[in-house]
C-alpha cells in the first residue's frame, strides 16, 4: 500500500467555455441513485461522461442534470460535496483517476478534495479553465464490486447573487465534463488526441492544445516537449517502447532525441508520412512514474515547408501513440 497519493495537474489550454451556468431558473430534479449501475460488468476501469444521457445514471448525490456549457456537455457539482458510483473488478495495485473539469468562473481557483469509498485520495485546485487533473491512489482504497468518488468543494457560489439578474440558485462550484478510472498495469498505452481524458492528463510541457483539433495525434510544440506515463513493472528482461508519429507536410527526416526519465534513449527520424519506430528499453530505466521527452535542435514552421500552408507554430511531430510494453 502506498503512504500517499501523487497527484498531477496537466492544463488544456483556454477554451471557448468560461464556466458559465445557463439560467435554468432553480435547482435541478435529483438524479437517480447509483447502487446498481455500473461502467461495465466487473471492468478493470471505464469511463462516466457525465454530460451524456447516461451520466446521471451513476450520481449519487450533488450534481446537476447534464447541459451545455460553452462547446462542451457537462454536469455541475451543487452544494458541497458531488458523488458518483461505479463497478470496478478491483484487485490492482495502483489506480489512475482523470477528472476533465472547469471551476465556475467568479470563483477563482476552487479547491477539491477528492475520496474513494470515504478514504482520502489527494487534492486539487481546480481552475476556470478547462484542465485534466489526475490522480494516482492505492489499490487499497477500490472495492471489487461498488465504488464511489466524492468530490468534496472548497467553495460554491449561487449565479443568482453572483450575476444578477440571473435566478439560479443552486450552489454551483465545478462542472465535470468527464471522469476516468483505470488500474496501473505492467504495460502503458496512450493514444493522443483531443478526446482521450488519459493521454491528456499525460501531457505536459511543449504541447499543442487545440480544442479545435478534432483528428487523431498531438503536436509538439517548440524544441521540447514531455509526457509522463507509469508502469507496474513486470518481471521482464526488457521493454519495448513504440511510437507512431509524423513530420508536418513537406519536412523530410525530423530528427527527435527521446529522453526517459532525464537519460538520453535514442534518436528516431520520422518523414511526414506517419510511422511507428520501435526503441529497446532495459527495465531498470524504467520507474513507477516516468517522463519521456522529446527534444528538436531545428524546427522549421509548416508555412516554410508547405507553400499551401499558413501555420507559422515551431511544430515538431504529430504523435499518435505511444504504447510501452514487457519484452
Amino acid at each position: 500500500m502506498r503512504s500517499a497519493a501523487q497527484l498531477a495537474v496537466v492544463g488544456l489550454g483556454v477554451l471557448a467555455c468560461q464556466g458559465v451556468p445557463v439560467d435554468v431558473g432553480g435547482p435541478s430534479e435529483p438524479a437517480p441513485a447509483a447502487a446498481e449501475l455500473s461502467l461495465g460488468s466487473l471492468a478493470p476501469g471505464g469511463v462516466l461522461d457525465l454530460g451524456s444521457e447516461g451520466g446521471p445514471n451513476h450520481v449519487v448525490s450533488g450534481f446537476s442534470l447534464p447541459e451545455r456549457v460553452g462547446s462542451r456537455r457537462v454536469s455541475w457539482s451543487e452544494g458541497e460535496v458531488a458523488t458518483v458510483a461505479f463497478n470496478l473488478r478491483g484487485g490492482a495495485p495502483d489506480y489512475q483517476v482523470v477528472f476533465i473539469a472547469e471551476a465556475y468562473h467568479l470563483l477563482g481557483e476552487v479547491p477539491v478534495s477528492l475520496t474513494v469509498n470515504k478514504r482520502p485520495a489527494g487534492e486539487a485546485q481546480v481552475g476556470h479553465d478547462w484542465r485534466a487533473y489526475r490522480l494516482v491512489a492505492s489499490g487499497a482504497s477500490f472495492n471489487a464490486g461498488r465504488n464511489e468518488l466524492a468530490f468534496q468543494l472548497g467553495k460554491t457560489g449561487k449565479p443568482s447573487e453572483l450575476e444578477p439578474p440571473s435566478s439560479d440558485q443552486r450552489e454551483l462550484g465545478v462542472c465535470f465534463e468527464q471522469i476516468q478510472v483505470q488500474p496501473i498495469g505492467a504495460s502503458a498505452e496512450l493514444m493522443l488526441g483531443g478526446q482521450n481524458a488519459f493521454a491528456l492528463a499525460a501531457l505536459g510541457e511543449g504541447w499543442v492544445r487545440d480544442a479545435g483539433d478534432r483528428g487523431t495525434g498531438t503536436w509538439t510544440l517548440g524544441e521540447r516537449a514531455a509526457l509522463t506515463f507509469h508502469l507496474a513493472k513486470a518481471d521482464a528482461p526488457g521493454y519495448r517502447l513504440a511510437l507512431s508519429a509524423r513530420a508536418p507536410r513537406g519536412a523530410r527526416a525530423r530528427r527527435v532525441t527521446l529522453s526517459l526519465n532525464g537519460a538520453s534513449l535514442d534518436t528516431l527520424a520520422f518523414d511526414d508520412k506517419k510511422q511507428t519506430s520501435i526503441v529497446e528499453v532495459p527495465t531498470d530505466r524504467l520507474r513507477f512514474e516516468n517522463e519521456l521527452a522529446f527534444e528538436f535542435e531545428q524546427l522549421e514552421p509548416p508555412a516554410e515547408l508547405d507553400p499551401t500552408s499558413k501555420d507559422t507554430r515551431p511544430l515538431g511531430l504529430r504523435v499518435f501513440e505511444l504504447n510501452v510494453t514487457p519484452r
